[in-house]
């Protein structure tokens, strides 16, 4: 738009141009170009998204004329001289301005944010209907976790398809129960409905999981540490669950976008268990394909021998590289174990063994438990349950530790206050790990069988040995 045509528009309204400055004029252009969505949600379903409205809604009127302190006399004539220019600027809609803080303190009060959290899309693409999609609900209260600025706080809220029902949502939309993502990494990643984190903030806690081995609540408390001075007491805090939430999502999707495919995950259920599936696939996918070489062979790393048969053999050379750090698994024995995930850390079996959790705990023994114990009725194996509650007790561990570093346990406990504490060793290292009570072995004979065979129990979870990867 030339300045002709500009100073034109203005005219057109009596005493505008005496009443009103430039540096209103540029302030409504800036502080209107961060409301384009906004002011696009209040339009008719038929209306242009590429177009400027004629009118304003009139909450953001009343801000904008508060803010810029132009009259609502001269607001419309103002806004009908620039809105081409503030609709076509280009808003980075993560852009901080220290300048206009105090605006948008006011604009929280008219649920109005430069930030604010809407869908990418102005139509429905997956039906027929060509109108404006419609606010689903109200916007509700979110906080974004920015790297350079801190937490601030914005609003959020979603579109919907009044024919097809498609929910559309800041970084996803959800239709029948499945929640797609769009495509490329978003600049806000969506934590939970009242938290976002920023793309870079996303990465930083990405690059620090993995190059320093930060943990998800020391990451949450850094940042949470580095921003105290400028979050207020009702700014939410960011936890260790966002942190996790951010590495997972912006993992997945990059991965996603690297196979030219979308990220599809359940709508229902909750948070933490909503991811499992793609990130079990997505872990499949490169123990299978995600090596470059794992089709590499050459001299060095393969020999063929040829045996008295006649038949030919492969040696291959393997590197193993993982941590001896397990993790709980289903307690059911069989020839080989059980590999299905656990519902829960704390179940002793998966959802297919439930029923094992009413048959004796004794590993050769199939009758069915006591209510309230782990045994069935044979008084063996209760009393090999009752040891294993023995074992849990203070005393018991004690008298093990005091085993261990060569102490004579007296009959008088108060007597150990005589024990000079250079007799007591302390050991560099890790203590020794003590008895188990999850997998317990009867150590009492029986003098009367030739060959005694002690009676072994599973109380407890079982974990595995290891997490390996053999290149």
């Amino acid at each position: 738009m030339s300045i002709h045509a500009t100073y034109t528009a203005l005219n057109a309204t009596p005493n505008l141009t005496q009443e009103v400055t430039v540096q209103q004029l540029l302030q409504l252009i800036s502080l209107s170009s961060q409301l384009k969505n906004d002011i696009l949600v209040s339009q008719p379903p038929g209306h242009d998204p590429t177009k400027p409205p004629a009118v304003l809604p009139n909450h953001i009127r009343l801000f904008l004329s508060k803010i810029s302190g132009i009259d609502l006399r001269f607001l419309d004539g103002c806004w009908s001289a620039v809105r081409s220019m503030a609709w076509e600027a280009k808003v980075d809609r993560i852009r901080f301005d220290d300048t206009d803080s105090e605006a948008w303190d006011v604009g929280n009060s008219y649920e109005l944010s430069p930030h604010t959290l809407r869908p990418p899309i102005h139509h429905c693409s997956y039906c027929p209907n060509n109108s404006l999609l419609r606010e689903h609900d109200p916007l509700h209260p979110a906080t974004l976790h920015t790297l350079r600025h801190g937490p601030r706080p914005t609003f959020a809220g979603h579109l919907s398809c009044p024919d097809c029902k498609t929910q559309f949502y800041s970084n996803y939309y959800v239709r029948d129960g499945v929640r797609t993502y769009y495509e490329g990494v978003p600049p806000v990643i969506e934590v939970s409905k009242h938290h976002y984190v920023e793309r870079e903030l996303a990465e930083l806690f990405v690059a620090q999981m993995v190059m320093s081995w930060t943990s998800a609540t020391n990451a949450s408390q850094i940042y949470n540490t580095l921003y105290s001075s400028t979050s207020t007491s009702s700014t939410p805090s960011l936890t260790a669950d966002h942190v996790w939430n951010a590495f997972i999502i912006l993992s997945l999707i990059r991965d996603s976008e690297c196979r030219k495919a979308v990220l599809a995950v359940p709508d229902s259920g909750a948070q933490n268990d909503r991811f499992i599936q793609a990130m079990s696939e997505r872990n499949q996918r490169i123990a299978e394909y995600g090596q470059d070489l794992i089709n590499h062979y050459c001299d060095r790393c393969l020999k063929v021998t040829e045996k008295e048969d006649g038949k030919h053999y492969r040696i291959h050379a393997l590197v193993a590289d993982g941590i001896c750090i397990g993790h709980p698994r289903c307690a059911f024995q069989d020839s080989l174990p059980c590999k299905n995930p656990l519902s829960s850390s704390k179940d002793r079996f998966c959802t297919l063994h439930q029923d094992e959790n009413q048959i004796c705990a004794i590993t050769l023994c199939r009758h069915p438990v006591v209510a309230g114990f782990l045994t069935c009725d044979d008084p063996e194996h209760r009393r090999m349950e009752n040891n294993r509650s023995s074992r849990q007790k203070a005393m018991f561990q004690l008298k093990h530790v005091l085993a261990r570093q060569g102490i004579v346990q007296t009959a008088n406990s108060q007597e150990l206050d005589d024990v000079p504490n250079d007799d007591v060793e302390r050991t560099d290292g890790p203590d020794a790990p003590g008895p188990s009570t999850t997998f317990v072995e009867d150590s009492k004979d029986c003098p009367e069988k030739e060959a005694n065979e002690n009676l072994k129990a599973i109380f407890g979870r079982l974990r595995t040995h290891a997490e390996l990867v053999f290149h």
